[in-house]
C-alpha cells in the first residue's frame, strides 16, 4: 500500500520590493509490509494431471499429504483423512462432484473414505473463510474430488488410461481402467460415455521388527502389523449428453472395501455402497440473445418505467411529446 503527501516546501529570498516563494513535491512512500515479505501461499490448491498421477497412494489422505497446510490421518494404512491446519473429522468437509460424500469417516477416524484415488480426475483443496460458504461444519477446509463418471466434455472416439501399481511395505497388487468415449462427430456436442473398474489388494504391513502388545501381555516379535490388510473392488458406468449449453448425464457405482483395524486385531471393516447419480449443468451466461424491436433509449415523462420507446408514431401521448434523438421532431411528427 502506498500514499503519496505533498508537502510544500517554502522558501523566501527578499529583495528591495520583491520576494519569491519556491514551491516543490517531496514523495513520501508508506508501506503496510516494512518487513518486505513474500505473499503467503494461496488458500487453494489443486491437483490434476501428472502432478496426481505422481502422488496417487491407496487412500486419500497419503495422496493430499505434503500439501501446503495438509496432512494425513493415520489410523493404519487403510483409513487415512485429509487434516487441514490440524482439524480433522467433521471439521474438514469431503466433496465427490460437489456434493457431499456419504460415510462414516467423519465420525470415526477408522472408517475409510468412500473415494479411490484411482479414478479421480482432479482434487481440489479449500483453506480459509472461504471454505465456510460449504457449511459451518467446513472450518478446517474443504476437499473436492472430482472424476468423470458423469461426461462434462464432449469427445469423438475412444480415450483412457490404465495404471498399475505394485511393491510397498503393503506389497500392495492394485490396477485400474478408465475408458471414455463420445461420438461428438467433430463438433461441441454430443453423446458421451465413462466406464472404469479398479481393484486393490495389500498384505500386512511390513515395518522393523518390534513386540506386539495386547492390553499389557507381549507377544511373539513379529515384523508385519497385525490386522492391516485389506482389499478393495470399484466399478462404475455412465453416460450422458453433452452440449454447447451444458450436459444432462447420471452414473451408476459400486464400491466394496474390506480392511483390518490395527488397534483391534480381531475386528474387519466391511464398506459397502452403491449409488445412483445424476447431474444436469444448463448454462445460459453468454449465450446470444435474438432481441427484435424499435426502441430508442432515453427515459421519458414516465422516470424509468418508461425509458424504452418506440422510435414510430404511436398512440400513447406521453411517448409522442418526446424529442427523437439527435433531431426537433417527436414522435407524432415522424
Amino acid at each position: 500500500m502506498t500514499r503519496l503527501f505533498p508537502l510544500q516546501r517554502i522558501g523566501a529570498c527578499t529583495a528591495l520590493l520583491c520576494s519569491t516563494f519556491v514551491s516543490a513535491q517531496q514523495t513520501v512512500v508508506i508501506t503496510g509490509n516494512p518487513l518486505r515479505r513474500e505473499p503467503g501461499a494461496e488458500a487453494a490448491s489443486s491437483l490434476s494431471g501428472d502432478a496426481l498421477a505422481a502422488r496417487r497412494a491407496s487412500t486419500l489422505g497419503e495422496t493430499l499429504d505434503g500439501l501446503p497446510g495438509v496432512s494425513a490421518s493415520g489410523f493404519g494404512p487403510n483409513a487415512s483423512r485429509p487434516v487441514i491446519r490440524g482439524l480433522d473429522g467433521d471439521r474438514v468437509r469431503m466433496l465427490d462432484n460437489g456434493g457431499a460424500v456419504v460415510d462414516a469417516s467423519n465420525l470415526s477416524f477408522d472408517h475409510a473414505v468412500a473415494i479411490d484415488p484411482l479414478v479421480v480426475e482432479r482434487i481440489e483443496v479449500l483453506r480459509g473463510p472461504a471454505a465456510l460458504l460449504y457449511g459451518g461444519n467446513a472450518t478446517g477446509g474443504v476437499v473436492n474430488t472430482i472424476d468423470n463418471r458423469i461426461p462434462r466434455v464432449a469427445i469423438t472416439g475412444l480415450a483412457g488410461r490404465a495404471d498399475v501399481r505394485l511393491g510397498g511395505a503393503s506389497g500392495e497388487r492394485s490396477g485400474a481402467v478408465v475408458l471414455d468415449a463420445g461420438f461428438a462427430d467433430g463438433s461441441a456436442s454430443g453423446l458421451a460415455w465413462h466406464a472404469d473398474v479398479v481393484g486393490r489388494r495389500s498384505s500386512d504391513q511390513r515395518v522393523p521388527r518390534y513386540t506386539p502388545n495386547v492390553d499389557g501381555a507381549a507377544l511373539d516379535p513379529s515384523h508385519r502389523v497385525r490386522n492391516s490388510a485389506a482389499e478393495s473392488h470399484s466399478a462404475a458406468l455412465g453416460a450422458g449428453w453433452v452440449g454447447d449449453s451444458g450436459y444432462l448425464g447420471a452414473s451408476v457405482d459400486t464400491l466394496r472395501n474390506q480392511y483390518g483395524v490395527t488397534a483391534e486385531p480381531d475386528v474387519h471393516i466391511k464398506l459397502q455402497r452403491d449409488r445412483l447419480a445424476h447431474e444436469l449443468m444448463y448454462l445460459t451466461r453468454g449465450q446470444p440473445v435474438v432481441y427484435y424491436g424499435d426502441e430508442q433509449g432515453f427515459v421519458g415523462d414516465g422516470g424509468d418505467q418508461d425509458a424504452r420507446e418506440d422510435m414510430f408514431a404511436s398512440q400513447v401521448a406521453t411517448y409522442n411529446d418526446n424529442d427523437l434523438i439527435g433531431t426537433d421532431a417527436t414522435t407524432a411528427q415522424a
